[in-house]
């Protein structure tokens, strides 16, 4: 767990600071799709913040319950994971915010 986090975008980069000697660099772009988007439908990958590592996809579930699902999974295929619900768009973004997300959804 990050004790101290810092984030900054200079020269289309993500620079995240984890401490005074450790600066993690990321490309804001991969593939001309922006980390810090929120995608709909596609699976991504979670590359910083909260489940690091781990898979995702956002469902619109509108149709059910007029919100969006949130699925996050140990591997690619969803096999293993769990998921959230949020009522609707604004949620969603207070949510990846929140989580600190940076997603690499070229895959």
């Amino acid at each position: 767990m990050l004790q101290a986090f810092l984030m900054g975008i200079w020269k289309n980069t993500i620079q995240i600071k984890h401490s005074p000697l450790r600066t993690t660099i990321f490309p804001l772009q991969i593939n001309g799709l922006k980390m810090t988007d929120i995608l709909i439908g596609r699976v991504g990958k979670i590359i910083s913040g909260d489940e690091q590592g781990r898979y995702i996809k956002v469902v619109d579930d509108a149709e059910n319950t007029g919100g969006f699902l949130i699925l996050i999974a140990d591997d690619i295929e969803f096999r293993s994971g769990y998921d959230n619900w949020v009522e609707d768009k604004d949620a969603l973004n207070r949510y990846f915010l929140e989580c600190e997300w940076l997603i690499n959804w070229s895959r």
